[in-house]
């Protein structure tokens, strides 16, 4: 069965790299840090309405809120 929530979005590296450097998470990270996470990355769209996770649940990944 096809899971209709949610979909791996196919981004180019370079707006790969632009989503990571924008995260406050990687703030510190040097452009060159920032690269090596690029391949890593893997930008997925949620549903509106979709729980990606429940309070206690144990952390897997993380997330960053964007625009579709």
């Amino acid at each position: 069965m096809r899971n209709t929530r949610s979909r791996i979005v196919e981004l180019e590296p370079g707006a790969r790299f632009e989503a990571l450097r924008q995260c406050r998470i990687f703030k510190g990270l040097k452009p060159e840090e920032i690269k090596e996470l690029v391949p890593l990355a893997t930008p997925v769209l949620y549903a509106k309405g979709y729980y990606i996770f429940h309070d206690g649940d144990p952390a897997e990944f993380f997330t960053l809120r964007g625009k579709a």
